[in-house]
């Protein structure tokens, strides 16, 4: 994960305990430039990480669970 700050992190953390599915819907979201509820306090750049560490994220996960 690259070094995001607490703002960021609180957004990952957020999501991704909503769940997989939840994480999911928020990659499809985000990849088609549609502002999700957890993103709202932050930029479009900021919004982009949070893209990336969900997809980074989901791809650790889906290598672990196959």
């Amino acid at each position: 994960m690259n070094r995001i700050n607490k703002q960021l992190e609180a957004v990952l953390d957020n999501i991704c305990h909503q769940g997989c599915t939840y994480v999911r819907q928020c990659i499809i979201k985000l990849k088609n430039d549609e502002l999700i509820n957890e993103a709202h306090t932050i930029n479009i750049d900021e919004q982009q990480i949070i893209l990336q560490e969900l997809v980074s994220i989901m791809e650790v996960y889906d290598m672990q669970n196959h």
